[in-house]
């Protein structure tokens, strides 16, 4: 008898947030979100006063800024990697794109650069009867200036790519080679996170992944009193 093999992933990201004090996790109301992707389904709760008991509030704490630095870029960084798992499958493509060493252009110029190959690639997909998507983030910051470029693969993808991007060599990466969702989406920014250029992820993309709501009652089983000796039933030895 073969074993049963699930037509999807179960991804669950738990992120405890708990702004109330004095009182168990496990017990308290939390804010379940599912998010829903093609191959993976990922559930975040989320505890908070705001959905306790009533009369119940507890002291309000203000983080510190390395903390809320922290909590802003764990948020882009989960953001990216649902974007990513919206939009890209293992079949798609992570390109890094670079300059000839004698040629590296300024960031100014390389935008420039950058838009027009975008502009090209974009016309040779619509041509194929294709859409395309993208995320890129462009690094320069104490090395030499590359931009990386996750991409919709099609088949005419890399003939394309040798085709336009003619100012340096075109390194192709099957998209979940090297990295998961999650590691990729932390690649692309903390790499950068100083200096990184990020196009607007809402114009590249058809997918925003959202997800579904559910407040959830989560009250401890009422304690039942146990007689100190419990007596036997009819026919039990004891």
């Amino acid at each position: 008898m073969g074993h049963f093999k699930a037509p999807f992933k179960l991804d669950i990201h738990i992120m405890f947030t708990t702004k109330t004090e004095g009182k168990r996790e496990n017990h308290m109301p939390y804010l379940k979100k599912i998010w829903r992707f093609p191959n993976s389904i990922e559930v975040e709760k989320v505890y908070s006063g705001r959905y306790g008991r009533r009369g119940e509030h507890a002291p309000k704490s203000k983080p510190s800024p390395e903390e809320v630095q922290k909590i802003n870029e764990r948020n882009v960084i989960s953001k990216l990697r649902r974007i990513l798992k919206a939009n890209f499958t293992e079949d798609d493509w992570h390109l890094v794109l670079t300059y000839k060493k004698d040629a590296r252009p300024e960031p100014e110029v390389a935008k420039k650069l950058i838009d027009k190959f975008l502009r090209q690639m974009r016309n040779g997909y619509k041509k194929a009867g294709q859409s395309l998507k993208y995320i890129l983030v462009t690094e320069y910051h104490n090395k030499a200036i590359h931009h990386h470029l996750v991409i919709n693969n099609i088949p005419e993808t890399i003939g394309l790519v040798k085709k336009y991007w003619t100012y340096g060599r075109p390194n192709f990466s099957p998209m979940l080679e090297e990295h998961t969702y999650g590691e990729l989406a932390e690649y692309l920014l903390k790499e950068t996170k100083k200096t990184f250029r990020c196009t607007p992820m809402e114009k590249t993309v058809p997918v925003k992944p959202e997800p579904d709501h559910t407040r959830t009652k989560n009250r401890s089983c009422p304690r039942k009193r146990i007689p100190e000796r419990p007596k036997a039933g009819k026919g039990i030895l004891h």
